[in-house]
């Protein structure tokens, strides 16, 4: 979903405000079963293949590194409403997939109380939501959270593992966990799981282009969540307890006869499930649509890009049309443009576009209008009053960056993260890169750039990049630059040899200048067998400088370039470039941090966007109204937000932002 509207819409982020693969592939494994399709071989590895998704980050590799419940309570209280606006039903999601658990321990907690009406709103919202059984194996009888909970036999539906490579009747995965569940009950209350699906030495998508064969009830639960799916598209108007009721019922039973604490109601079969609903309801048939308009990608801009920018520059995006229905598309409207600025709307009346034809229309000459994170969309509508099947492809988003030109002196300490209008990240595998953490160096906060490249997994000479601003060189003078860099080396074997080049452009796409390349000795500071290294005083660090006078006169930009060998962790601190003759002897402040508020005024609902910061924890804003009251207390996950006022009555709101006990006033105008 996130090509297809706004980040904060299908993305809930806790240890990082975009989405990356960094902390592993376990997720990406799941999504595979439930969804994936390799477009190039036509491998489907998933069931439900086309549908979309959004996600979080919450879980962690142990209950230990998880997140605290009410982190883990808000990222369903999002789901349950997706863009903010309570008027909308279409962004809420039809399945949940669970492959985690929250909490273990032979007792009952959460049993009763809050977790239970979370789940009980869940199922009210007609969602179906289903976790992985757990793997403890044969001798537990101690079911993890939210797993435990009974209000219903398909409320927390429980998945257990079989291995499907083996003929039927499959054979009881070793590893997954048995019940009875300690949450007081009786008959299939208190039997655990409900059903079992394939979970052993699963093949499904890994990494960023790769396989991989794992075993796990997280293996399980997504073929269940892929089947819920399958039907949902043949009984769209049917919610998610019905659907969970028809795998249940329809289960093929295995073990012994009944269910039990092994098998639950048997193995699902997504053949009998459909046919059981298709008894009392007519299916739709997703083949025989009359009306689908997609906007199938958006051309000229790409997805997390990096543009100069240059007085006058400006993008030519084109976008990309397909007719999916089964009827001639002869009039439709496109609006487009940069998020938080004007759109442009232009309608073609005289178009034919025949079932299954792609066109590409020119958008024209974007320019923005100020340089940072930047968001270009295209929404389209087919009109005559025609209904479109799909409402979620008829948008695009592709978000980007536009890079500023800055005079110098310029200093770089990284101790507020940095900014990210200035700096940019190119991470290729959108896995583990760059980013800011603590390392003692000789500064009050302590912090420098790192990229973590004993964490990569697996290696495989993946190549990020943290590039600086743009700069204006002056005609004249003695140009430096200089930065300093702490790294140890763990070992003199080639394999474990990483490489860090610092190399220098001049346009955005050109041709780049290497100024050093660092491996082995040269980068090491000092050896050292362990990885993670963290740097512990100034001994720990070099500093490298660089004469620029062979760039007087031009605008350039420089890139720290990691060749990742999973050696050690390589840190950078200090950037600075400056006339020779007068080096800055001081901090060059960062730009303060800043919230867009559009439109506004408005009648209900408004845009917040939070630029200039780093999104280490959440931020917090609060409303008040003429009388001094507060009417909203707001806690931003990432850049954006959407705030429904439509409860309040009009007038004049003061928005307080507080970032790090840094306080910020703005106006809201609500009519």
């Amino acid at each position: 979903m996130g090509n297809r509207t706004y980040l904060n819409e299908a993305w809930y982020g806790y240890y990082h405000s975009e989405p990356n693969g960094e902390r592993n592939s376990h997720g990406t494994h799941v999504l595979g079963t439930m969804l994936g399709l390799d477009r190039g071989s036509s491998d489907s590895i998933g069931i439900a293949m086309n549908a979309y998704w959004i996600a979080n980050d919450h879980v962690g590799t142990s209950i230990a590194v998880m997140p605290d419940l009410p982190f883990l309570m808000g990222a369903y209280q999002w789901a349950l409403n997706p863009d903010g606006d309570f008027n909308s039903t279409t962004d809420i999601p039809d399945v949940i997939n669970n492959s985690f658990r929250w909490y273990d321990g032979a007792d009952q907690e959460q049993c009763t109380g809050i977790v239970v009406d979370l789940m009980i709103a869940i199922e009210a919202a007609g969602i179906a939501n289903i976790y992985s059984g757990g793997n403890q194996g044969p001798n537990n009888t101690t079911i993890s959270a939210p797993q435990r909970i009974n209000v219903s036999e398909v409320n927390t539906f429980s998945v257990g593992s079989v291995n499907g490579n083996l003929p039927f009747p499959h054979p009881l995965s070793s590893f997954s966990s048995l019940g009875p569940k300690q949450c007081p009950g009786s008959g299939s209350l208190s039997i655990h799981p409900e059903v079992v699906a394939p979970g052993q030495n699963v093949r499904s998508a890994w990494a960023q282009n790769e396989y991989n064969t794992i075993s796990g009830t997280s293996m399980a639960s997504p073929h269940v969540s892929g089947v819920a799916l399958l039907l949902k598209e043949a009984f769209p108007y049917l919610t998610g307890e019905d659907i969970l009721w028809a795998i249940y019922l329809t289960a093929v039973d295995m073990g012994e006869p009944g269910e039990d604490n092994m098998y639950g109601m048997g193995m699902i079969d997504a053949h009998a499930a459909f046919l059981y609903l298709a008894q009392n309801h007519t299916p739709v048939n997703p083949n025989a649509v009359d009306y689908d308009l997609e906007v199938v990608d958006i051309m000229g801009i790409q997805m997390n890009g990096l543009y100069c920018g240059n007085s006058g520059t400006g993008l030519i995006p084109t976008v990309i049309l397909k007719n999916k229905g089964n009827q001639p598309i002869t009039s439709i409207k496109l609006e487009f443009g940069l998020v938080g600025g004007n759109l442009w709307t232009q309608t073609w009346n005289n178009l034919n576009l025949t079932p299954g034809q792609v066109t590409t229309i020119g958008l024209g000459w974007i320019t923005p209008d100020f340089t940072g994170q930047k968001e270009f969309l295209v929404k389209a509508k087919i009109l005559n009053a025609f209904e479109d099947y799909d409402l979620i492809n008829n948008s695009r988003h592709v978000r980007f960056n536009f890079r500023p030109v800055l005079p110098i002196p310029y200093i770089e300490e990284f101790e507020n993260g940095w900014n990210s209008g200035f700096w940019g990240v190119r991470n290729n595998d959108n896995a583990l890169t760059w980013r800011t953490t603590v390392a003692p160096h000789h500064h009050p906060e302590n912090r420098a750039a790192v990229i973590q490249l004993p964490n990569y997994s697996p290696t495989n000479n993946q190549r990020d990049e943290l590039r600086s601003p743009r700069f204006q060189i002056p005609q004249e003078g003695e140009i430096r630059c200089t930065w300093d860099v702490s790294y140890r080396r763990r070992s003199t074997i080639a394999s474990h040899q990483d490489t860090l080049y610092f190399m220098l452009m001049s346009d955005c796409f050109g041709p780049r200048d290497t100024l050093t390349t660092l491996a082995g000795e040269s980068l090491a500071v000092i050896p050292s067998p362990n990885p993670n290294f963290i740097p512990q005083n100034s001994n720990d660090w070099k500093t490298m400088e660089f004469d620029l006078n062979a760039y007087r006169g031009q605008e350039i930009q420089f890139i720290f370039q990691s060749v990742n060998r999973a050696g050690n962790n390589i840190y950078i601190d200090n950037f600075r470039i400056f006339e020779a003759q007068n080096p800055p002897l001081g901090t060059v402040s960062q730009p303060e941090p800043e919230l867009l508020i559009y439109p506004n005024p408005s009648s209900e609902k408004f845009v917040f966007e939070l630029n200039n910061v780093q999104f280490y924890e959440p931020y917090e804003l609060k409303i008040f109204n003429v009388l001094g009251q507060q009417v909203e207390d707001i806690t931003m996950q990432n850049n954006r937000y959407l705030l429904d006022l439509s409860k309040q009555p009009s007038g004049i709101y003061t928005v307080v932002l507080d970032v790090a006990g840094h306080l910020k006033s703005y106006r809201l105008v609500k009519y």
